[in-house]
């Protein structure tokens, strides 16, 4: 279950299927009798397979369209986390900022 579709993006940077990584190729909403499902369409990096990736959505579809945003501090944060995916909460949170300076920053530590 997630909280919003950046969580969902930065889960789908964790996946590798036979240690391809996903690419996010289209996404759907779809509604089952369990409740609302994000289906993420992914091609698998230097290859033509396609996996289906299912995210429940634990938002309400009418009242938030995006879902509840996550702390993507608590992200960046978590030194366990590889550089990418502390990166990727950073743009996640703001687009603008200097991507190779917060790389030298982490490198730093």
């Amino acid at each position: 279950m997630v909280n919003s579709v950046s969580e969902e993006y930065l889960i789908i940077r964790r996946i590798r299927v036979n240690g391809k990584y996903l690419n996010v190729v289209n996404q759907s909403l779809v509604s089952k009798d369990a409740g609302n499902f994000d289906v993420l369409k992914c091609v698998l990096s230097k290859s033509k397979d396609t996996v289906e990736v299912n995210f429940k959505l634990n938002w309400n579809l009418n009242k938030d369209f995006g879902g509840k945003p996550i702390d993507y501090r608590s992200v960046y944060s978590n030194d366990s986390n590889a550089v990418y995916e502390r990166i990727g909460a950073l743009l996640a949170d703001d687009p603008k900022i200097d991507v190779k300076k917060e790389i030298g920053k982490i490198e730093k530590k």
